[in-house]
Formats: C-alpha cells, structure tokens, sequence
C-alpha cells in the first residue's frame, strides 16, 4: 500500500546498492535466531532511529489498550512467523488524520489515526495487518534495496503535504536523498505478494475477506483527496484498480468458499469499543488539517454508534459552527444545544453557543451560555474572559431600550 512507503524506501535508498541476492527467504521460514546480513542490519538499525525520533516529536497517539488491541488481531494472523526468536512485532498509532500504515524492517508497523477512524470493523483491520505484515515477515524492504540499482527507478512527486507532515524532520536527518522529494513504491510482485497473503492470513484466522475491498475504497478516496501529482510513474507499480481488480478475482476463485461461508467474523462491536474517543480525536485533526468532509463523518459515525453521548454533538457542532452557510452554522447550534441537553454539566458546549449567539446580535442568550460556562468551570483558563463577556453583556442589555 502506498501508506507511507516513501519511508521504507528511504531508509533503503540511504545504504549503498550491493550486489547481493534478491531470493531472500521469509522470516517464517526459519526456525534458529535470525540472521542478518550486514545490509539489513542496517536497515533495522536506521528502523530504530526513526522509532526514537517519532516518538521524540511526539506523533504518536498515546493508547494502550487501542495498541494491546491491535496487536492481538497482528498476532493472530502472524502467529506461526511470531514463533522465530528473533522476530517481534509492535504496533503504535500516530497522531495524524492521513489514511496510512507502515511496517519498519525491524517490524515495528504504524497506523494513524486516519486510518483506524475510516475502518468499520476489525476484518478491514485484519486485512491491512496482513498486508503489512507480509511486508515484514518477507523481508520485501530488503528485495527492493538489493534490487534497486539493476531497476529503473521511475519517480513520484506528490504536491500535497500530508506525506511530509510530521515526519520531515526525521526524514532529512536520515539521508539527503530526500532532498529530491524522490520515492518509488513496492514492485507490482511484492505488492501483489502483500494483498494476497493478506487474504490468507484472513481466510485461516476466520474473517471475512469481502472486507478487503473496502480497505482499497477508504485508500483510494485518500489518494483523491491527496490530489496526487504523478510526474512519472514505475510502470511495474500496480495502480490501485488493477489491485482490487486482482483481489475481486480471488475472492470469486480461490476464496469462493469462504466468501459464502455462514458465521465469517466483522467482528464490528469490538472494533467500535476500541475507536470510540479516536473517532472524535481524528476529527478534529481533520478538521484542522483541512479535510471537513473527513471530519464530518467521522463524527456522523459516532453519533450513529453512540446517539446518547453528548461529545459527539458537541464534535458536530464545532465542525458547523465554522461554516459560512448559515443553515449548517445553525445546525451547530441545535448539535451544541442537543450536547447539552444529554449532558447539563457538559460546559464546553455552553461557551461555544455563547460565542455563537454573541455573533448573531443574540445577547440574553450569549450571557446566559456564558453564565453556565463560567459556573460549570469556575478553574478553566479562560473563565475570567468568559466572565468579562457576561458582563458587557449585562451592560448592553442594561444599556438596551425596552421592547
């Protein structure tokens, strides 16, 4: 998957292309300590230094038990390859509302946020672990840098920024390579190799494998909205249809049975118990980053899974709130209002339509949103400014003659 393979490439392209053998055996093969050649010790000593600073820069989104979540459904599909003593798998989330996911060689595997709040249930999840995983356990980033210098290497210039946010720093201190804005994906074989072991991996561990087409739909909508700016193309890369042309093809052949199959797990209440406040989170990244449509259903789908949970009209309103069109701006207010009524010692809501009712020339009801704020948040860091408010209000409503 594309998901931020301009990483892996890059810690690939910064060592020197050797002439060694491309035939190099998946992890799950063996069965005595790992063995790596200086080239890919390398590349897991360069993995660890990106671990290090991601977390120095602070991107990752700090969930244990989202992380201990996922884990156990990698684990799962990789159970066997886990068995080599020396291979681990973690998992960490960032903080960043892009749709990617990432493996490092030393088989340390990234999601965002973005992409755990577009997921609908834990098959969608299995399906990308198993992607991804298969990068790792058959050591693909080790096949491509080996293979590198006999392959034209065509190139990619994105014009968006959201594959640079965050990680730039990191990036420029690993190799000047970058300099260039240079990446290439995954061979056509490789990326091949990923979607089908993936389908595997969710055929024997029991999941439903139809939900790896919607995977491709959520990647596909991204790189949309990327606005993906292709100066030249690798033509041994797979364009996203040709992919789900394949995957569409295995599901009718090779994994007919099991698409049919009775009792096939979603497993899509334990996915939603472990995204619950991420859907929210995400959504405001979103909507700071730009992307409302984003934002928007992520906070729709928690309001659909949770209608009695006061945040998520709060999250509502304050997506419409920043509209220009006065219809959405008042269906903010009814979501504000709706937060409040489900929970009257919710205050956030009450200072947002306060502000909202201010702007509108609606002073009795500013002063009285900003009088609630004020007495639900006496320790607040702007309840003396909201305070203020209340008062130049009452003095403008003093001030004001009598209807």
């Amino acid at each position: 998957m594309r998901c931020f393979r301009f990483l892996l490439t890059l810690l690939a392209l910064s060592l020197a292309a050797a002439c060694q053998s491309t035939q190099v055996a998946p992890i799950d093969t063996a069965h005595q300590p790992l063995a790596l050649a200086p080239d890919e010790r390398k590349l897991w000593d360069e993995a660890q230094h990106v671990q290090r600073r991601i977390e120095a820069i602070g991107l990752v989104y700090t969930n244990v038990e989202l992380e201990a979540y996922i884990h156990s459904v990698a684990v799962r599909l990789v159970a066997d390859q886990l068995q080599n003593p020396g291979l681990e798998l973690k998992v960490r989330v960032l903080r960043e509302p892009y749709r990617n996911a990432f493996v490092l060689p030393n088989g340390t595997f990234y999601i965002t946020t973005g992409m755990l709040a577009c997921l609908d249930n834990e098959a969608e999840l299995a399906f990308l672990l198993g992607h991804e995983t298969t990068h790792y356990t058959h050591r693909h980033l080790l096949k491509e840098k080996r293979g590198a210098s006999n392959r034209k290497v065509w190139v990619d210039i994105f014009g968006g920024t959201s594959v640079l946010v965050g990680l730039g720093p990191i990036l420029g201190e690993i190799s000047s390579t970058w300099a260039t804005s240079a990446f290439f994906g995954y061979s056509q074989e490789l990326e091949t190799e990923a979607d089908e072991h993936g389908l595997e991996e969710m055929v024997q561990t029991g999941y439903d494998p139809q939900a790896s087409l919607t995977v491709f739909k959520y990647l596909g909508e991204e790189e949309e909205l990327d606005s993906l700016v292709t100066k030249e193309r690798d033509l041994t890369h797979p364009r996203m249809k040709e992919r789900v042309d394949h995957c569409r093809e295995l599901l009718v052949t090779r994994y007919g049975a099991a698409v049919v199959e009775p009792g096939r797990r979603i497993n899509q209440d334990e996915y939603y118990a472990q995204i619950q406040q991420l859907l929210l989170d995400n959504a405001a990244l979103d909507e700071a980053a730009g992307r409302p449509e984003f934002a928007r259903r992520a906070v729709d789908k928690y309001v659909a899974r949770w209608p009695d949970c006061a945040p998520g009209y709060f999250s509502r309103g304050e997506i419409c709130r920043r509209s220009q069109d006065p219809n959405v701006r008042a269906q903010g207010q009814a979501a504000y209002r709706e937060a409040v009524r489900l929970d009257p010692g919710y205050a956030e809501p009450h200072r947002e339509l306060g502000l909202l009712y201010r702007s509108e020339g609606q002073l009795q009801e500013a002063r009285d949103e900003f009088a609630a704020y004020a007495a639900l948040s006496t320790q607040a860091i702007d309840t003396r400014t909201i305070l203020r408010y209340v008062s130049e209000l009452d003095a403008e409503l003093a001030a004001s003659p009598a209807p």
